[in-house]
């Protein structure tokens, strides 16, 4: 719709609902949802949507493939290590894995390359990457995927919308930054 010319807002379901529920509406068809929807665009005003630019739709594409493939590794590396204890395994089963596993890593490095050379050839981005890279304990693929699935913070107009993140973003910048946090036993006692 976005390509035809039309303006397109995209309207996260609970806020629809919320709506449907203030204008006393109780019924739930397509019918209904679509003129409710409607109503909601003609009465209040809401921020159009904008299509990620072409770098950040292919970074974001490249960050969730590495992540898959991070993914991926972990439980080749799990089942290997399983066999290497298991009681007469196959060898075959065994260099199946190795080979899967190799296979595997080469195209993690393959993708790390290939999002380093598309941040590298926008300037601006790569500027912004190596400012964020400052933080201790924040990682490049960390920064990058959460400048891709933001659009480079573009979808983040307040605070509001921060905390919406969603929980693997939170996650992978807390595992990074987990060894900054000090442990249990000292924060008790700081607080006596």
């Amino acid at each position: 719709l976005n390509n035809l010319g039309f303006t397109v807002v995209v309207v996260l379901p609970n806020k629809a609902k919320h709506y449907m529920h203030y204008e006393g509406i109780k019924s739930k068809t397509d019918k209904i949802d679509a003129q409710a929807l409607s109503l909601m665009g003609c009465i209040r005003l809401h921020r159009t949507w904008v299509p990620p630019s072409e770098t950040f739709r292919q970074l974001r594409n490249l960050t969730r493939f590495y992540e898959e493939m991070i993914k991926q590794r972990t439980i080749l590396k799990n089942h290997l290590e399983a066999l290497y204890h298991a009681r007469e395994p196959s060898d075959f089963v065994i260099k199946s894995y190795e080979k899967l596993l190799k296979e595997t890593e080469d195209l993690l490095e393959l993708n790390y390359k290939q999002i380093y050379m598309l941040v590298k050839s926008d300037e601006d981005l790569y500027n912004k990457i190596q400012k964020l890279e400052t933080i201790k304990g924040v990682g490049f693929i960390t920064i990058v995927t959460v400048l891709a699935e933001t659009q480079g913070f573009i979808l983040i107009n307040s605070r509001n919308n921060w905390l919406a993140m969603p929980d693997w973003m939170y996650y992978k910048i807390n595992q990074e930054v987990a060894f900054l946090a000090k442990p249990a036993y000292l924060k008790r006692e700081t607080l006596i």
